[in-house]
């Protein structure tokens, strides 16, 4: 499975551990990062990986940034864009 996405960051994202949000005991709460790619929050999770649990393997998908949909995308298959 794979999925493409689209980055128009021109810089790293920075994340200053000193504005994490903090449990009752002031102790920083954990935070989830996106490694599915498509999070409305990138860089931090929010739960749209649930969508990609009905991608089938070896084929690539294209999410719709307004409806979050996937499609697959003809003729391109997982792994394609990391042959060299």
């Amino acid at each position: 499975m794979a999925r493409v996405v689209k980055h128009e960051a021109c810089a790293p994202i920075k994340v200053d551990p000193a504005s994490w949000p903090k449990d009752d005991q002031g102790r920083p709460k954990v935070l989830s990062l996106c490694a599915c790619g498509i999070s409305a929050k990138h860089p931090f999770c929010d739960g749209s990986h649930k969508k990609c649990a009905t991608e089938q393997p070896g084929v690539t998908y294209h999410y719709d940034p307004a409806t979050g949909e996937p499609r697959p995308l003809p003729g391109a298959q997982a792994g394609d864009c990391c042959k060299g």
